[in-house]
């Protein structure tokens, strides 16, 4: 065991000098990120928007565009390296293979380290966005100490790169929460759909998630001949299993959610005219698979109805990671 240098000590005069390690520095960053009780070193980037990819702005060709932004990307090439913290304050362009003569390629983004103090494979102390290229045999690896933002899909045929062919495998190490900032009403159906902003992406792959929201919704009242009322269920990534409580007024008028909820069940509640707000309020552990991570919030009608239900401001969700 290294009992190792704590930072910020200042030697009284005459004593030696008291330097502070890159390695300790970083392990001390490390532990300010809001998960520092995960068994394994969190990792990824710091913001919904942050260094997302997609298809080139300045005009259609075979390359993506990488968004500025914050990330902590871990460091693979030592043992307890922590983690480094790295910044991007412009649009980085990165060029990308151009169409296969036949059948998908499918390529992996990455943030790459290149620290030549510890790796001599290096000849710079820098990040780059690079692509690594599937070259025949599938998805390629993630290389060591990088972080994987998404994969970008070529056909042969295709002669440009758009944001279709780009898929985000990004996760984030801040909490995740998103809120409802107008209203979205779905009229006459029963086809059940993702709402547009209540969407928890980006989520760490392999972790466990308390999921709390609250669905502020109305619709037909009861008794009108218009009484939609609203239904609703998720959608999650790979292998993510999704267990919740519901309170909320069901078809019968009674006050419900002491029951549990899986993923994929669907759940009903009643609506009580346009003008009268409900809500179901959710709370649930989320246990994520495999990268990319995600809970998404899918909703409809009961019964398709021309008076409207709404989902409305005032809805929100957020994933906070405990595990």
């Amino acid at each position: 065991m290294t009992l190792h240098q704590p930072i910020a000590i200042t030697p009284q005069t005459g004593d030696p000098t008291i330097y502070s390690s890159e390695q300790e520095f970083r392990n001390m960053l490390l532990s300010l990120l809001p998960a520092p009780q995960l068994a394994s070193t969190p990792e990824g980037v710091w913001g919904p928007a942050a260094f997302h990819i997609g298809g080139h702005a300045g005009g259609s060709n075979f390359s993506v565009d990488v968004a500025p932004g914050m990330a902590w990307i871990t460091d693979d090439d030592i043992t307890s390296g922590g983690a480094y913290w790295v910044w991007s304050d412009a649009v980085y362009n990165l060029a990308t293979p151009s169409a296969p003569a036949t059948g998908t390629r499918t390529h992996r983004v990455v943030l790459q380290l290149r620290n030549k103090s510890e790796n001599g494979a290096w000849s710079t102390y820098d990040f780059i966005p690079v692509l690594v290229p599937d070259i025949g045999g599938g998805l390629p690896a993630e290389p060591a100490s990088a972080i994987t933002l998404g994969t970008v899909s070529i056909a042969a045929g295709q002669v440009s790169v758009t944001n279709g062919n780009c898929a985000d495998y990004r996760q984030r190490v801040d909490p995740v929460a998103v809120y409802k900032p107008g209203t979205t009403t779905i009229t006459s159906s029963v086809t059940i759909a993702d709402d547009p902003d209540l969407q928890l992406l980006c989520l760490q792959p392999n972790a466990q998630y308390k999921i709390t929201g609250n669905i502020v919704y109305n619709g037909g009242a009861p008794g009108s001949g218009a009484e939609g009322d609203l239904q609703f269920t998720w959608r999650g990534g790979a292998s993510s299993v999704f267990i919740y409580n519901a309170g909320r007024l069901n078809l019968a008028t009674a006050e419900v959610g002491s029951y549990t909820n899986g993923l994929s069940d669907v759940v009903n509640c009643q609506t009580q005219g346009t003008g009268t707000r409900l809500g179901a309020r959710i709370l649930g552990e989320l246990a994520t698979g495999a990268a990319p991570a995600y809970l998404v919030f899918r909703w409809a009608q009961n019964s398709p109805q021309a008076t409207g239900t709404s989902v409305i401001p005032g809805s929100f969700l957020e994933a906070v990671q405990i595990a």
